[in-house]
């Protein structure tokens, strides 16, 4: 199986477990976004996949560009028109909060790298939503990085 195709499935399954737009599950908002010129799909910020968002290979590549340098807790995040702020930094996972929460509901986003794509997911919610989130973003960080033999 090929790796666009690999990946396709492995998002099918995710998907419909943790996102929902209507807000009914952890993510009401993800997408998958290629990373590496060195693999089979060779335009980095190519948006490969996405529900509950419409992102755009031009809307990813500050965030793209943010990542490789490091400073993305220095810039503005925007969203399908949210701004977003970076407000933690872990590993390989940036957290961020919308710049307009107090007007609307609360909600964020998760962006996290692996070595071959981005993975960024948006929530509605505080605290608590935000670890649920996080956690969704995880399990297909996990699904779609590279094992090493």
């Amino acid at each position: 199986m090929g790796e666009r195709a690999m990946l396709h499935r492995l998002w099918d399954k995710w998907s419909s477990i943790y996102v929902a737009p209507d807000g009914g599950k952890a993510l009401c908002g993800a997408a998958v976004v290629n990373l590496a010129s060195d693999r089979p799909i060779r335009f980095p910020g190519l948006v490969l996949e996405q529900e509950g968002m419409e992102l755009k290979s031009a809307d990813v590549r500050p965030i793209i560009a943010g990542v490789r340098d490091y400073n993305l807790q220095n810039e503005c995040i925007v969203l399908d028109s949210c701004k977003y702020f970076v407000t933690a930094t872990y590993e390989n996972m940036y957290c961020a909060r919308r710049e307009d929460a107090p007007t609307l509901p609360w909600g964020g986003a998760i962006i996290g790298r692996t070595p071959a794509y981005l993975v960024i997911s948006k929530y509605q919610g505080t605290y608590g939503a935000a670890a649920k989130a996080l956690a969704a973003t995880e399990v297909l960080m996990e699904q779609i990085t590279p094992r090493s033999s």
